[in-house]
């Protein structure tokens, strides 16, 4: 037998391989002629009108699952989807769908409705078993909930009851078989099981396989936005993708595809690219604020002098941040609606970070558009993006227009909105900075012991006249933005309007945060937090009330 990491015991499943060409069907569809009722391994199989319960009584942790095989040509494009009640259930207990199981190395994800009003999604490699993602349900366990996983590429999007909850992107999604899984003692009800192909739509995001050729993904990419391009032909306007290279890998992080006359600007502080007709697109700034429902954790914010910021509307986000600046300028803002595909790739995007710690992430896009009396018009692209964790959380607010004139304005818009649904991250350089980090993490996590075993030995001490503010994380590690585009000018001003902020960095690794202003040295510890002082003689590492944490001093560079 095998421990699993989330507390099951792995029993010998019922492995069945099989193919099926029929179209899904009520019941258990391409599984019926699979599951037959039996009672071993502890666990009894019983089919009632189509209706499959697998009950397990005896086993703590044991798990079952069956599989049908996918049809290659349909892999990246199906939508899968069961009918799930949790007849008998305690907090270990879960049931769900099976989904991309490979037998060679064995890897697949869980996604299921667990005992304790919880539904996740786990993957499992060579590695064990990894929390993905996991959100309360608003029904009890004991009602019947539908999952669904709809493939677009690479991209998964997860369903209950029809809402869509979380989505995720990586290479391992879009391919493998199918199939339904129950885990623990209690007993599942499974009913509906289908299998249907995805059909695509007018606007809908392209997220093609790695490799997919670049003109081929580019011309999806954009499709939806040739009704408003001025090419009078009825082709589709030539475009390109624009390559963001790291500085400190020397490897490019990313492309996107924009139209191929646009031009990408090097030096420019404020402005990242620029087209024909005065079109021109901002970089990328944000901000970083810290929220928590624990009284305890509160109080110590209060004392810190740190905000307990829980996430805002989009409504009052546009009149805090944005308004000052929009009657500054004399712009009038016309329209504000969601961008949900840009905010299933947000979504997707941040979960393929390393995160040292589990996180349930979150994520809203949406646009603000505006004029002005000299006849320009401006989109505001706001992300959202939210890290829930304990016992406290973050969430992140990213930001980046473009303007252009109004008879431009609607083409040059929907070119950047489709570029940036459609913009990929390098694998190789994703692979890359994920290893860095969890060596990082790894090797600090040694320094640390031998370091506060040094300072135990030495017995120094010192006054502490430093002020924690809040926690603080990598913004670039969790994929929200580019480190080398945060002191950008311009938007970077709308953005940091929430309160007095300044940028700080690791003068050995170049690892830059945004932080309150206001002190004269700045130290990042272990755990993600800084500290401000004005004692230039203050060292935290010589401060026995700090817990002997190991701290690292940071520059201000903004």
């Amino acid at each position: 037998m095998r421990r699993l990491n989330f507390c099951l015991l792995a029993a010998c499943a019922a492995l069945v391989l099989a193919c099926s060409d029929k179209p899904a069907t009520a019941g258990m569809g391409p599984l019926t002629p699979i599951i037959q009722e039996t009672d071993d391994g502890g666990w009894r199989v019983r089919n009632a009108e189509g209706a499959i319960t697998l009950t397990n009584t005896t086993e703590p942790g044991a798990i079952r699952y069956y599989y049908v095989n996918a049809d290659a040509a349909e892999e990246g494009r199906r939508e899968v989807a069961v009918d799930v009640t949790l007849l008998h259930s305690e907090a270990g207990s879960q049931a769900g769908l099976l989904y991309g199981f490979q037998e060679n190395p064995k890897s697949y994800f869980l996604f299921t409705v667990r005992g304790d009003g919880m539904a996740s999604l786990h993957a499992m490699d060579s590695s064990g078993f990894h929390e993905k993602t996991a959100f309360s349900l608003s029904t009890s366990v004991t009602e019947t909930v539908t999952l669904g996983i709809v493939e677009r590429g690479n991209e998964i999007v997860l369903l209950v009851n029809g809402e869509e909850k979380a989505s995720l992107g990586n290479d391992r999604l879009g391919r493998g078989a199918v199939g339904i899984v129950a885990g623990h003692l209690g007993s599942y009800r499974f009913d509906n099981f289908a299998i249907q192909p995805v059909r695509s739509a007018a606007g809908q995001a392209v997220h093609a396989r790695p490799d997919t050729p670049i003109n081929e993904l580019a011309n999806k990419g954009l499709q939806a936005s040739q009704a408003t391009n001025n090419n009078r032909t009825g082709q589709p306007a030539p475009i390109k993708y624009f390559v963001t290279m790291d500085a400190k890998t020397g490897m490019p992080s990313s492309r996107i595809p924009l139209p191929a006359d646009w031009t990408q600007l090097s030096n420019n502080r404020e402005f990242t690219y620029e087209g024909p007709n005065n079109i021109r697109v901002s970089a990328t700034s944000g901000a970083t604020f810290q929220f928590t429902n624990n009284p305890d954790m509160a109080q110590m914010f209060q004392m810190q002098g740190t905000s307990n910021q829980p996430p805002m509307s989009i409504e009052a986000i546009t009149q805090r941040f944005f308004m000052p600046i929009a009657q500054q300028t004399g712009r009038t803002l016309t329209r504000t609606y969601e961008l949900p595909q840009l905010a299933r790739k947000s979504l997707s995007d941040s979960s393929q970070y390393y995160s040292a710690m589990p996180q349930q992430l979150d994520a809203k896009s949406y646009a603000l558009e505006w004029t002005d009396k000299q006849g320009i018009s401006y989109v505001s692209v706001v992300n959202i993006n939210i890290a829930y964790s304990q016992p406290s959380s973050y969430w992140i607010l990213m930001s980046q227009y473009l303007e252009a004139p109004h008879e431009h304005f609607p083409a040059a818009r929907d070119a950047l909105i489709n570029g940036l649904i459609n913009a990929q991250t390098n694998p190789q350089w994703l692979a890359l900075r994920n290893q860095q980090d969890r060596q990082r993490s790894e090797v600090s996590s040694r320094q640390h012991a031998a370091r506060m075993n040094s300072l135990r030995a030495a017995g120094n001490a010192a006054a502490n006249t430093g002020r924690i503010y809040s926690e603080i994380s990598d913004i670039n590690h969790q994929g929200y933005m580019n480190r080398d585009q945060m002191n950008s000018a311009g938007h970077q001003r709308t953005v940091n309007a929430i309160g007095e902020r300044t940028v700080i960095a690791n003068p050995e690794t170049g690892e830059r945060y945004n932080v309150q202003s206001g002190s004269n040295q700045y130290w990042v510890n272990q755990n993600d937090r800084y500290l401000g002082s004005d004692n230039p003689n203050y060292d935290p590492r010589l401060d026995p009330s700090m817990n002997q944490q190991e701290w690292i001093e940071y520059e201000e560079v903004q």
